[in-house]
């Protein structure tokens, strides 16, 4: 299995680095200057472009992206009726816990994350998922 790189922090840095271009601007300078301006607007796309890059499926030409699957029924719990059919880059759980019961709510997914959660005893009835 491949590791998974979030976005956020990336994001989170092209911001600050942005706020620290433009406190510099103020202070090194007394006047506005466009060419830092386009330097932090440039550095702030690359920025969004490589977080973009980083949080879409990587998946190469030819090849199908892969689904994930994980359907548990523990300590007493039912999954009943329910099935699970994931294409694409889906990532779908559906889990029932310590007596929680799932039934008659299928999952269908295609390229989206869905998570389905049964438990204390909870029950989820005729609900089926259709994510897209």
């Amino acid at each position: 299995m491949s590791r998974r790189f979030r976005a956020g922090p990336l994001a989170a840095a092209g911001s600050v680095l942005s706020a620290i271009v433009g406190a510099l601007v103020n202070i090194l300078t007394s006047s506005w200057s466009w060419w830092i301006f386009a330097v932090a607007a440039a550095l702030l796309s690359v920025t969004a472009v490589i977080a973009y890059r980083l949080e879409s499926p990587q998946v190469a030409p030819g090849q199908t992206a892969k689904s994930e699957v994980d359907v548990q029924a523990k300590r007493g719990a039912v999954i009943r009726s329910s099935p699970v059919k994931a294409t694409g880059s889906a990532k779908v759980d559906q889990i029932a816990d310590n007596r929680g019961r799932i039934e008659g709510s299928g999952i269908t997914a295609d390229g989206a994350i869905v998570s389905q959660t049964a438990e204390e005893g909870g029950m989820i009835q005729e609900s089926p998922i259709i994510a897209e």
